[in-house]
């Protein structure tokens, strides 16, 4: 009952605004670019706080989307189609217009080109709204990620779907992950990781209470030592019976190597002396998490898709539905305003 209740509701505020925008539509037909008549049209909504708002609207979108084409060094053309981007996911996702170009903005602030922002663009309103992280720190992470890990924008929906697969089978967040991967560094990329299995590691650290930034120095010192170990660390690494590269002189990646060190029972002593003293519980926490690492794992495995999947049901609700025609309606006004 409490679902048709709702769904009944969300079917009468869309019918109320569709028809509150087929007059507001009909009202404005044959209207040209004179100022007046537009005020005209509006005068039995309240002319002058109608044509304020219009105006201001389309006035902000504008300034932001020159700050758009400026930073990322744009062409007439690859500003349209910045432009375009931006009205379209403010008619198609929750976030409006103006929210779409800032988020533009901070893409090209991180030094994507304007062809690069465009495409990243739904994938970083995804992440936001599956993460329920802002805008802001939402373009921050993606970049980082994928500057990091030498990622292209292409690699997007799967940086997405590994942050939220992690975020939502372990106990960290997005915005913790994020924190992890900047810290890391481009360590993750120079060793081969990909952000799948480093996020499962951060993941595993996670559930033991170490995350954020002191998860990613960790995870970034762990690498820097079992790749070149020191000689302390090599001792230590040969008396355990632990091999860092394979056969064919490649490293082995991260997770082999710590799940050998719990099968060797690594301690704080010898952890110390591998991943040095500041990283020394980490070491022993990772290397101890056992079926953590095949829960996570698995989890990985099933990852794809899992970003879109939680935006859309997060948006399958009455907010939602109303965050979705307030877009709509910025949308409108912005049309008004060009």
């Amino acid at each position: 009952m409490a679902n048709d209740s709702r769904m009944q509701l969300i079917i009468q505020l869309k019918d109320l605004a569709s028809s509150q925008l087929g007059i507001l539509e009909n009202s404005l037909k044959g209207i040209g670019s004179s100022v007046l008549n537009l005020k005209n049209a509006f005068v039995g909504l309240g002319a002058g706080v109608a044509l304020g708002k219009i105006t201001n609207t389309f006035a902000d979108f504008d300034d932001v989307m020159r700050q758009v084409g400026a930073v990322s060094g744009a062409t007439t053309e690859e500003l349209t189609a910045l432009t375009a981007q931006a009205e379209l996911m403010g008619e198609t996702t929750r976030y409006s217009a103006a929210e779409s170009a800032d988020a533009l903005r901070l893409l090209a602030m991180s030094g994507l080109d304007a062809a690069q922002a465009t495409a990243a663009l739904p994938g970083v309103l995804q992440l936001a709204s599956s993460s329920a992280t802002d805008l802001a720190s939402s373009a921050d992470i993606a970049t980082n990620i994928m500057s990091g890990l030498g990622l292209s924008v292409s690699d997007l929906a799967q940086v997405n779907d590994a942050l939220v697969a992690t975020a939502t089978s372990s106990n960290t967040t997005v915005a913790e992950l994020g924190e992890a991967f900047k810290n890391m560094g481009a360590l993750g990329a120079s060793s081969g990781e990909s952000v799948k299995s480093l996020s499962v590691v951060l993941g595993v650290l996670g559930n033991r209470a170490i995350k954020g930034g002191e998860a990613g120095n960790a995870v970034k010192r762990m690498l820097i030592q079992l790749q070149n170990p020191s000689a302390k660390a090599a001792e230590a690494l040969n008396r355990l019976n632990i091999e860092t590269k394979d056969s064919e002189g490649n490293f082995r990646g991260l997770q082999p190597i710590l799940k050998d060190l719990g099968k060797a029972q690594l301690d704080i002593t010898d952890s110390a002396k591998i991943f040095g003293l500041y990283t020394a519980n980490a070491g022993v926490a990772a290397a101890n998490a056992g079926a953590d690492f095949d829960i996570l794992n698995q989890k990985m495995a099933q990852a794809d898709g899992t970003a879109k999947r939680l935006s859309t049901q997060m948006e399958a609700g009455l907010g939602g539905a109303l965050r979705a025609l307030n877009s709509a309606w910025g949308g409108l006004i912005l049309a008004l305003g060009g």
